[in-house]
Parts: structure tokens; C-alpha cells; sequence
């Protein structure tokens, strides 16, 4: 019959990964848990990603990966891809002692000349100050509004990113970004050959198949 049989304690209601699955037939599986089945995905909806806290990564072009970094480090998540981006948006990784691994701590971007953080718990830093109210926050083109059970985070037709403050990111790309991302999220040109590309010193791309030396490559200097 197909699906995945998960944990109900995975995602909260329906335990599949958001976005990504649908619940199936109950009865499916053993105990309590329940069988998730792929949603059927065009272009748009595959430039969705899911980032977990374990850290697993499922890109926009459907290509799953595990990736643990460094601890304290800021990785791109993905970031227009041009010499001067006008947005990049990165995760830190922090190690977390219950897992003995790391995993996504928070969530930032940068655009128009400010650093959007969210952290584990929600909270909300511009620039190292913290925002409490009111929302939504609104500075040119970002907009930060804060919900019980996420932060969202807008760039004007650029993306839109949720961020539920126990280590889970879903970004969702605006169409007029296919194929001009780059960063652990791959490019989105619905191509999932090409995503793991590595930052040459000259500024060009070169795939690789090792997660480590990708992942790595996309270090932000400095935030370790």
C-alpha cells in the first residue's frame, strides 16, 4: 500500500512531515504510529524545504541529507545567488546534549541592511535588540509576525520562512526565485543532480557528492 509508518510524537496531529506527506489509512501500521504517504508535488510546491532539528535537510528539489557542521556554527540555508546577494538566510548549529548531536538552534536573515534572528523558544532579535511587540515587525521590504506556534518571516517577493522555535525551519521560495538560490537548500530549478554544489575561491560552482565538504562550504566566516 506504500507510506512510511512514523512515530506519533514526531509532528504534532498528524506526525508526517509537513508539507512533504499526507496521513494514510489508519490501521496501517503497528501501536500508535502513523503512515505517512508522499504528497504528489508540482514545481511550485517542491520549492518548499523542511530543515528538522536533528539537523535533516530536505532541499528544494526533493533531495534529503543529513548534515551535523560544527558546533556554533551559521551555515547559508540559501541565499540569492549573485557576487552581492541581496538576502541571505542561514542556521546555526548548535550541539544539543539529549541527541549527542547538533542541531538547528535559530534562524537568520539578513536583508536590507538588518539581521532577522529567531531562536529555540521563538524570540525575535533585529539586529542583537529583542523585539516583543507589537507584530507584525515591518522594515522595507521584511515583515516578522509571531504566532503561538511559529515565527514567520517575509521578505516582499523573495521567500516566506517558518520557523517553529524547536529547531524546524520551512522556507518557501517565491517562483521568481527558481534556479537563482544557492546554499544547502540547492538552486530550486526542479534538478536534483545539480544541487550539492561547492563555492570555488573564484566565485563559480562545483558539485560534489561528499555532504561534509558541501555543507562545510557554506560556512559563514567567522561565525564559529
Amino acid at each position: 500500500m506504500g507510506g512510511t509508518c512514523r512515530p506519533l510524537i514526531l509532528f504534532p496531529i498528524t506526525s508526517c512531515y509537513p508539507f512533504l506527506e499526507r496521513p494514510g489509512k489508519r490501521g496501517v501500521c503497528t501501536g500508535t504510529d502513523v503512515c505517512c504517504k508522499k504528497k504528489k508535488m508540482n514545481f511550485i510546491s517542491r520549492a518548499i524545504t523542511v530543515v528538522f532539528r536533528d539537523p535533516l535537510y530536505h532541499n528544494f528539489d526533493g533531495v534529503k541529507f543529513e548534515f551535523d557542521g560544527h558546533e556554533g556554527c551559521s551555515y547559508v540555508l540559501f541565499q540569492e545567488c549573485t557576487h552581492v546577494p541581496t538576502f541571505v538566510v542561514a542556521v546555526r548549529h548548535r550541539y544539543v546534549e539529549a541527541v549527542n548531536k547538533t542541531g538547528v538552534s535559530e534562524v537568520i536573515v539578513y536583508a536590507d541592511g538588518n539581521a532577522v534572528t529567531t531562536t529555540i523558544g521563538r524570540n525575535v532579535y533585529v539586529n542583537g535588540s529583542e523585539i516583543d511587540s507589537p507584530f507584525p515587525w515591518t522594515n522595507g521590504r521584511i515583515k516578522v509576525d509571531k504566532y503561538d506556534e511559529h515565527v514567520k518571516i517575509s521578505l516582499d517577493s523573495k521567500f516566506t520562512l517558518l520557523w517553529n522555535g524547536r529547531g524546524r525551519a520551512v522556507p518557501t521560495l517565491d517562483t521568481s526565485m527558481f534556479g537563482k538560490v544557492c546554499g544547502l537548500m540547492g538552486n530550486a530549478d526542479d534538478n536534483p543532480e545539480n544541487d550539492m554544489q561547492i563555492r570555488m575561491p573564484d566565485g563559480t560552482m562545483k558539485t560534489t557528492s561528499d555532504v561534509n565538504k558541501f555543507g562545510n562550504s557554506w560556512v559563514i566566516p567567522g561565525s564559529c
